[in-house]
C-alpha cells in the first residue's frame, strides 16, 4: 500500500486543516458528489442525511464550517463544476498556513504543522515494524539456544521480508522527501507566474500607465527559450501566431496559414460540428473550421452568448428581435462555454501540431509556452473570465511553466500598428511613407477600432517612440458596442423573417445558419459591398421555402433570395449609425491634444486630436465600412486611416 494516500479519512480531514489553517476557511468550499446517481436511484432522502451528518459532525466538517467554509453539491454536470469554480474566483486571497509557514516564517518543510503531522504519520509504520523486529530477534535467539532449526528458518525469512519492508518505508520516504521539495519550488514558481498573470488582467483595459507589453523592443524574460503564442478567438474567425524566442524580434512571428482542410488563410472559421447531430455525414469526431462543410448542422458565434450578462437577457425579453443571439445554435445539453472550450481545445491541439511540424516534440516538450488570448476592450469581467477558464480547459497552460494571459484586442492593434508602420514597405495606407514617418516622430495620437464579428471596441494610444514605452493609453477614450459583422447579419435573419415569416424560419438551421451555402452567398456579397454602383439586384441562395406565397423577393424557380442595393445599404446603415456615433462621442469626450510636428523647415504646433485611425478586425474587410471610414475621416479633418492588408 502507499503509504503516502493510506489512512482513515478523519487523518487527512486533519491533515487538510492543518495544511489551510484557521483564517483562509472563507476561500475553502465543502462539496459532496454522486447527486445525480442519487436522484436516479431515489436515495435522496438517504444522501440529505449523510450529508447533514457531515455538516453537524465536529470530527468532519462542523469545524470548517463554523470558520467560514461553505458547502456545496456536485450534479456530474459540466455546468456544476464551472459554478462552484466561480464561486471561488472573486474571493478575497487569504495566505494559507502551509503559505505562510514556507514564505513568511522561512520555516522547512518538516517544521511547518503539516510536515510535523506527516512525519509522525510516517514514523508510526516504522516504529511498528522495528518492534516486531525486535520481538522477532529475542524469539530467534531463543531458538538458536534451544537449537530449534525449523523454526530459526522460519523466523529467518519473517526476519528478511519485514527487513525488505522498512527498507521500502525508508525509499517511499526519501522519494516522498524529493517530491515535497519539487512540489514546493514548484509552487514558488507558479506563485512568480500567477502574479505575473494577475497583473495582466488588472490591465485590462490597459491603462495610461505604461504595461510591459507595450515596450518597443520587448525582451523575453531571462532563461531558456519560450514559446510566445498569440490567440485570437473570434465571433467569427479565428487566428493563431507563435516564436520561439529569446529576445526575439516581432518579424520573427509566424502566423499559422495552413489549417485542417485549407491552405493559405490567415484566419479559420470560429465553427464547430458534432457527431450527434450530423449523423448523416457520417462524422467520428468533432468537424471544425474549414472541415465543417455546408449541409452540417453546426455552431457559430458562440462567443457572443459569453459576453451577454443577464442584465441584457432581461432587456432583450422585451424584444426579442434585437437579442443578438437569438440565431445563435447550441447542441443539446451543451452550453455556450461547452461549445467555446471544445473548439479552443481543437486550436490548442492544431497549434501543438504545427509547433511540432516546425521545431520536433523534443523542442516542444522542454519549451514553456506564454499564451496571450485576445479579449474584447471592455468585455465583462465574467466574460473574461469564463473564456480564460475555457481556454484553460482547452490545454493552453496547462503544462508546467506555460502561462496564459489575456490582452485586449484595442492593445494588441496597437502593438501591431506600431510595428508594421515602422517597416520600411508601408503598405497599410494610399498616405505616403513619408507622412507616416513624420508622424511617428511626433508625440501623436492613433485610434485603434478593432471591428470584430461581435462588437467593435477600441481606444485611443498616445505614439512617442523616443520613449522606451512607445504607447499609452489616453484615459477616457475606449468605446464598446455590439455592432460587429454579425449585426449585419442579424439585420439580415430579421428581414428575412419580417418578408418570409415562418416560411423562412422553418428552413433547417443548417441550410440558413452560418456556414450554409445561403450565408457564404450573403458573405461574399456583404464583404464586396461598396466597390461600385453596379449588381443592383443581388441573389442570395440557395435557399429552399416551402409553402411560400409568390413574392417578388424570392425566385422560387432558382430558389434564390433577392435583395436590391437599398436593402443591403438598409442592413448596413444602422450598424455604421452606432459606430461612427461611438467615435463621434470619443471625440467630443476627450478633447483635443497639443502635438509638435517637426518637419525640415520648422516646428510646427498642431491641436488636432487624431492624426490616425487605425481600423483592425475581421469587418476592416467590408469595402462599404472602410468607405464609410473614408468619408467620415475626410469630414473630420486631416486624418489618416489605415488598414491593414489582412485586418
Amino acid at each position: 500500500m502507499d503509504s503516502r494516500i493510506h489512512g482513515s479519512a478523519l487523518r487527512n480531514l486533519k491533515m487538510f486543516r492543518d495544511l489551510v489553517g484557521p483564517d483562509p476557511f472563507p476561500n475553502v468550499l465543502l462539496v459532496t458528489t454522486r447527486w445525480s446517481q442519487a436522484m436516479k436511484l431515489k436515495e435522496l432522502t438517504l444522501a440529505k442525511s449523510k450529508e447533514s451528518q457531515l455538516h453537524t459532525g465536529e470530527e468532519f466538517w462542523a469545524p470548517m464550517i463554523r470558520r467560514g467554509a461553505r458547502v456545496a453539491r456536485f450534479y456530474d454536470t459540466r455546468e456544476s463544476a464551472i459554478q462552484m469554480v466561480m464561486s471561488l474566483i472573486y474571493q478575497i486571497p487569504i495566505v494559507s498556513q502551509i503559505q505562510a509557514e514556507l514564505v513568511d516564517q522561512t520555516k522547512n518543510l518538516s517544521d511547518t504543522t503539516a510536515g510535523i503531522a506527516v512525519n509522525e504519520e510516517d514514523k508510526r509504520p516504522e516504529r511498528k515494524y522495528r518492534d516486531e523486529l525486535a520481538e522477532l530477534q529475542k524469539e530467534m535467539d531463543e531458538a538458536i539456544a534451544e537449537r530449534r532449526a525449523l523454526s530459526q528458518n522460519v523466523l529467518e525469512q519473517s526476519r528478511k521480508m519485514i527487513e525488505q519492508r522498512l527498507g521500502a518505508i525508508n525509499a517511499e520516504r526519501d522519494l516522498l522527501r524529493h517530491d515535497r521539495l519539487k512540489a514546493r519550488d514548484h509552487l514558488r514558481r507558479e506563485t512568480k507566474s500567477a502574479k505575473a498573470s494577475q497583473d495582466g488582467i488588472a490591465s485590462l483595459p490597459l491603462a495610461a500607465e505604461p504595461t510591459p507589453a507595450l515596450q518597443l523592443n520587448p525582451s523575453a524574460r531571462s532563461g531558456r527559450p519560450r514559446f510566445v503564442v498569440g490567440v485570437d478567438y473570434g465571433t467569427c474567425y479565428s487566428a493563431l501566431s507563435f516564436v520561439r524566442c529569446y529576445r526575439a524580434h516581432p518579424e520573427d512571428v509566424n502566423v499559422v496559414r495552413t489549417w485542417p482542410g485549407r491552405d493559405g488563410e490567415w484566419k479559420v472559421p470560429s465553427r464547430i460540428a458534432y457527431p450527434i447531430e450530423n449523423e448523416r455525414a457520417n462524422l467520428r469526431e468533432n468537424a471544425w473550421g474549414y472541415l465543417v462543410e455546408p449541409n452540417m448542422i453546426s455552431s457559430s458565434w458562440t462567443k457572443l452568448l459569453m459576453q451577454y450578462d443577464t442584465e441584457r437577457k432581461v432587456r432583450f425579453r422585451e424584444d426579442p428581435s434585437d437579442d443578438p443571439t437569438v440565431d445563435i445554435h447550441l447542441p443539446p445539453a451543451l452550453s455556450a462555454y461547452d461549445v467555446a472550450t471544445d473548439l479552443l481545445r481543437e486550436l490548442y491541439t492544431w497549434l501543438t501540431r504545427t509547433l511540432i511540424r516546425h521545431f520536433s516534440q523534443e523542442v516542444l516538450d522542454h519549451t514553456p509556452m506564454d499564451c496571450w488570448l485576445t479579449v474584447p476592450y471592455a468585455g465583462s469581467e465574467q466574460a473574461c473570465s469564463a473564456l480564460r477558464a475555457a481556454a484553460h480547459a482547452a490545454g493552453f497552460a496547462s503544462r508546467q511553466g506555460d502561462t496564459c494571459t489575456l490582452i485586449s484586442e484595442s492593445a494588441a492593434g496597437a502593438l501591431t500598428y506600431l510595428h508594421e508602420s515602422s517597416k520600411p514597405h508601408w503598405t497599410w495606407s494610399k498616405w505616403p511613407k513619408e507622412r507616416t514617418d513624420e508622424l511617428l516622430q511626433a508625440k501623436s495620437r492613433v485610434m485603434i477600432c478593432d471591428c470584430g464579428g461581435g462588437s467593435v471596441n477600441g481606444a485611443t494610444y498616445t505614439v512617442d517612440i523616443a520613449e522606451q514605452t512607445p504607447l499609452h493609453e489616453v484615459p477616457h477614450t475606449s468605446f464598446s458596442g455590439n455592432c460587429g459583422s454579425t449585426a449585419v447579419d442579424r439585420n439580415l435573419y430579421a428581414l428575412m423573417r419580417k418578408r418570409f415569416g415562418r416560411a423562412f424560419v422553418a428552413v433547417e438551421e443548417r441550410r440558413r445558419g452560418p456556414g450554409s451555402r445561403f450565408m457564404n452567398a450573403w458573405e461574399t456579397i456583404k464583404r464586396s459591398f461598396g466597390t461600385h454602383a453596379g449588381h443592383q439586384v443581388y441573389e442570395i441562395g440557395p435557399l429552399v421555402m416551402r409553402h411560400l406565397e409568390d413574392s417578388e423577393h424570392y425566385d422560387a424557380d432558382e430558389c434564390m433570395v433577392l435583395l436590391t442595393r437599398d436593402d443591403v445599404e438598409s442592413l448596413f446603415t444602422p450598424v455604421m449609425t452606432e459606430i461612427m456615433s461611438m467615435i463621434s462621442e470619443v471625440i467630443e469626450r476627450g478633447g483635443p491634444i497639443e502635438v509638435r510636428r517637426v518637419t525640415q523647415r520648422k516646428a510646427v504646433q498642431n491641436a488636432d486630436f487624431w492624426q490616425r485611425l487605425v481600423l483592425s478586425g475581421g469587418f476592416a474587410n467590408s469595402k462599404h465600412l472602410i468607405s464609410q471610414f473614408e468619408a467620415w475621416c475626410a469630414e473630420h479633418g486631416d486624418i489618416q486611416l489605415i488598414c491593414p492588408d489582412h485586418p
